[in-house]
């Protein structure tokens, strides 16, 4: 087996160990303010990012306003 593969396959093994976290939304997005750009209403207290599932549970996310 060459070098090429074997890392494939190392990276394939890594892959099934890797799960994203849960995040959920905490509270409503008051006017003026964006969950999509904040870390205010979600549960671990961060903005948005890769490897997170999140959960909006019916609360009201707003868009970012036009600057």
């Amino acid at each position: 087996m060459n070098k090429k593969c074997v890392y494939v396959v190392a990276l394939c093994g890594l892959a099934v160990f890797a799960s994203a976290v849960d995040v959920s939304m905490t509270g409503n997005d008051a006017p003026g303010f964006s969950s999509f750009n904040s870390g205010v209403n979600w549960s671990n207290g961060l903005p948005p990012g890769p490897g997170t599932n999140y959960f909006v549970n019916g609360r009201n996310m707003r868009t970012p306003e036009k600057k």
